[in-house]
């Protein structure tokens, strides 16, 4: 199964109340769906199907893995509640999280190039206001 926003726009829908994986601390899943570039965006280890989010978390795509659903031990122990301050063994170090999250942002080159834009634009604001103030 492989559904699409563009192929599939009512039978997308059904999955609309899926949210995607947030917070610093938690790995993606990252799946890719076959033939297209979306990712999943669910966490790591999850049960179901592989759903892909776009801008404001709307569904993107959803798709099933096709090999054998992953056991709920991991999912339990993932969700498991622990002592404040423990991290878990999966947490990601600044680095990778701040990968992560320009790829999260960015999966093509257009985007890649509008976000150095964007950048380059704010630079030049506070140049500007710092050549003008200082």
């Amino acid at each position: 199964m492989r559904l699409t926003r563009e192929e599939n726009p009512e039978t997308i829908r059904r999955y609309g109340h899926i949210k995607p994986a947030r917070g610093w601390r938690t790995t993606r899943c990252l799946r890719r769906c076959p033939g297209t570039t979306h990712t999943c965006t669910l966490v790591r280890g999850h049960r179901g199907p592989h759903v892909a989010h776009g801008l404001f978390s709307k569904v993107v795509a959803a798709w099933d893995s096709g090999s054998s659903p992953q056991g709920t031990r991991e999912v339990v122990t993932q969700h498991a509640k622990r002592p404040i301050g423990l991290r878990d063994g999966d947490s990601v170090g600044p680095l990778e999280a701040i990968k992560e999250l320009v790829v999260r942002l960015a999966s093509s080159a257009e985007e890649i190039a509008l976000l150095v834009f964007f950048i380059a634009c704010v630079w030049f604001a506070i140049d500007w206001l710092r050549l003008i103030l200082g």
